[in-house]
């Protein structure tokens, strides 16, 4: 009698398992299909930007990108909630960075693990630049976060030019986390990428400017 049990929970589990292979093909099935219905399904351009898309298929990705889209991906979210890392290579020049994190709001801190997410993913350095114009890194994130999201979002704004938005702000350039980036020379050089690396936004913004009224933090 005790085998027969044992025998019959063996086959129990076993149909179990069985189920729960089933369902979990089923479930990449979808999973690899949800891409390819907005493709096949909507006209996508650059006034389309998906979020995330951090399981989104490679060839998926690479059609979406061909077409124009944009792709919104929030750092501190991903690492926050542990969802994983999207294939950002695929679509670097198209990347927008934004926030859903309610744990930490910081733009500068967004913008940096836009890269330091994929050197974790990959085990290099330089990732946002892989398809970049430019090899400077803080130069790719930065338009991330003001040119590129003006994109996403049908502004007219993201860069000092005539006719755009007065959106803007200012850094406190005696902060002691820019020590030695403000000067002359190479040490201009280094406002940038000191700012977009080493600060912490809300610590270092002075005042913003948005549709050409300033606000003093």
């Amino acid at each position: 009698v005790s085998t027969q049990s044992t025998w019959e929970a063996v086959v129990s589990t076993q149909s179990t398992w069985e189920a729960v292979v089933s369902t979990q093909s089923t479930w990449e099935a979808v999973v690899s299909t949800q891409s390819t219905w907005v493709l096949d399904n909507l006209d996508i351009d650059e006034n389309v930007t998906a979020v995330h898309c951090t399981h989104t298929r490679a060839e998926d990705m690479d059609e979406f990108i061909a077409r124009g889209g944009n792709v919104c991906v929030c750092p501190l979210t991903e690492g926050c909630l542990g969802d994983g890392l999207p294939a950002l290579q695929h679509f670097s020049e198209r990347a927008v960075v934004g926030s859903d994190c309610n744990a930490r709001i910081d733009v500068t801190e967004e913008l940096r693990w836009l890269e330091y997410g994929q050197r974790v993913r990959e085990q290099k350095r330089g990732r946002v630049v892989y398809r970049s114009g430019t090899k400077d890194a803080a130069e790719h994130l930065l338009r991330s976060g003001t040119s590129n999201g003006a994109r996403s979002l049908g502004l007219e704004a993201g860069d000092l030019a005539p006719g755009k938005l007065a959106d803007m702000f200012t850094i406190d350039l005696n902060h002691p986390t820019l020590a030695g980036c403000v000067g002359q020379g190479e040490e201009v050089e280094a406002l940038l990428p000191g700012f977009v690396f080493g600060c912490a936004g809300d610590a270092t913004i002075r005042a913003t400017c948005v549709g050409g009224t300033w606000n003093n933090w």
